[in-house]
């Protein structure tokens, strides 16, 4: 019998608690609240679109960073390269010797025949 009392009286209760006043809305209200929610609507469809650009453009951000570090490794590839021809192309002691040998022969040449011509014209 308790059982029963008890079990009665929790319905009573939850039924108290879970009871909705009734509001009436007027018409105006209604237009209000709809207006709103079109608004709302708007709003968070060009969110959305919004949301789509930018995910489009971190894309094209992430493919242009592996473009740009692609160039980066193939540029420092290339200045490897260079280095090393640069290594290459340097004239080694022989070919300085032949340089200055052969600046020096111009310029006792240049000079041996200005003083050629000066004892000429003496």
């Amino acid at each position: 019998m308790k059982k029963i009392i008890s079990l009665i009286l929790l319905l009573i209760i939850s039924i108290s608690l879970f009871t909705q006043e009734y509001y009436p809305f007027t018409e105006e209200e209604i237009l209000n609240i709809t207006n709103h929610i079109q608004k709302l609507e708007l709003a968070d469809s060009v969110n959305i679109e919004l949301i789509k650009e930018y995910d489009i453009q971190l894309n094209n951000y992430k493919e242009l960073i592996k473009l740009d570090s692609l160039e980066i490794n193939h540029l420092n590839k290339e200045i490897i390269l260079l280095k090393d021809l640069n290594k290459e192309l340097q004239p080694t002691f022989w070919e300085k010797i032949d340089q200055y040998v052969g600046y020096t022969i111009g310029v006792l040449t240049i000079i041996g025949s200005a003083l050629i011509v000066k004892e000429i014209n003496k």
